[in-house]
């Protein structure tokens, strides 16, 4: 059997710097590309990246992350196994404006 090599999906910087520019008038902050395999079979796409997220640029590595962790464990799969992202890229707020209740 022989090994196949695993293509990383990288966004293309271009279009990171495009979409950042597009987005300065809006409440958002950072910017968090997906992650994973480029032929992986299975993707996990979250609501949007938290504070956790958006200082690490990595995809589900916050308290949810830990969650999706421990249920891929139960699968036998890891993050090499899998892409990951979210519908939005960017969190909708900017650090020290979130609603307080």
């Amino acid at each position: 059997m022989t090994e196949r090599k695993a293509e990383r999906l990288i966004t293309p910087e271009k279009l990171v710097t495009l979409v950042k520019k597009r987005s300065e008038a809006f409440r958002l902050e950072g910017f968090v590309p997906g992650q994973g395999e480029k032929s992986a079979k299975i993707m996990f796409v979250g609501e949007a990246p938290g504070e956790t997220e958006v200082h690490n640029l990595i995809p589900f590595s916050g308290r949810a992350g830990d969650e999706l962790m421990r249920f891929m464990d139960i699968a036998a799969l890891t993050r090499n196994d899998v892409y990951i992202t979210s519908a939005v890229r960017s969190r909708p707020y900017r650090y020290g404006e979130k609603k307080r209740s």
